[in-house]
């Protein structure tokens, strides 16, 4: 089978989503599928950072072909177009196209793809339609184009509760979560690290992932009030790669 996958951001680039769909690409071509994953230039596209100049903007990784293309950018409301998504997605030879992350412009540009030129059309939500405006028409533009998918592939029952509360899952639905290989820890040295920042054996809020201004950690910790007016010897661990957002979020804890 060839597939084509139309995503946002693609590995290396930064993030758990951009993980996930590197690693269901990676895992088709194991299993002797042909995939080309379409994708920015962006390193954050939240905030229109390009990859660095030595991440080559074509190039084969695990077996998979990654082309990267650039953007037009509409910066108010954090808006990105690649219009080559769509002519790529119509020339190139495959069976099926994979629209990733539904409030991002690939998803329409691999949905448009797909049914221009008779492909099937798995979607991979990353489920984001918020509650703003523009995510409202974009909802609508998108809304009846998604009904019609071909199937639909979940991080979560979470995620696709969401998209059926919203009226958008296709009849074929599978939930595939993200794994973690116990081979990444297994050389490990021992280690307590809660007991290391002084809070072992204290009921602990623990986040882990990017420390992003567009991950809303701020409200995490504007909550941690109320939740210490209940539990009052809870603590608040925020681990992950500072993205620029770290000494914003010590100013806030500090008030």
């Amino acid at each position: 089978m060839k597939v084509v996958m139309a995503s946002p951001k693609f590995p290396p680039a930064p993030g758990g989503a951009e993980k996930y769909i590197g690693h269901v690409a990676a895992g088709l071509v194991l299993r002797g599928h042909s995939v080309k994953a379409l994708a920015t230039e962006y390193e954050q596209h939240l905030r229109f950072t390009l990859l660095p100049d030595d991440i080559p903007r074509r190039e084969e990784r695990d077996g998979v072909i990654v082309v990267r293309d650039r953007s037009i950018i509409w910066k108010r409301y954090g808006v990105f177009i690649t219009p080559a998504m769509i002519t790529r997605t119509l020339s190139t030879s495959a069976d099926v196209v994979f629209a990733v992350g539904l409030a991002y412009w690939p998803a329409l540009a691999g949905t448009i793809g797909a049914r221009l030129s008779g492909k099937k059309l798995v979607l991979l939500p990353n489920f984001q339609f918020g509650g703003a405006p523009f995510h409202k028409a974009w909802r609508k533009i998108l809304g009846p184009l998604i009904r019609r998918a071909d199937a639909a592939v979940f991080y979560s029952e979470f995620e696709r509760d969401l998209m059926k509360s919203d009226g958008h899952v296709p009849e074929i639905s599978v939930i595939a979560p993200p794994g973690v290989s116990p081979l990444f820890f297994q050389d490990l040295p021992p280690r307590n690290v809660l007991a290391r920042y002084g809070v072992g054996g204290r009921p602990v809020v623990l986040s882990v992932g990017r420390v992003d201004e567009g991950k809303r950690l701020d409200i995490l910790i504007r909550a941690a009030p109320i939740v210490i007016g209940s539990v009052p010897d809870a603590a608040f661990v925020v681990a992950g790669p500072d993205f620029g957002h770290t000494a914003t979020l010590k100013e806030l804890a500090i008030e």
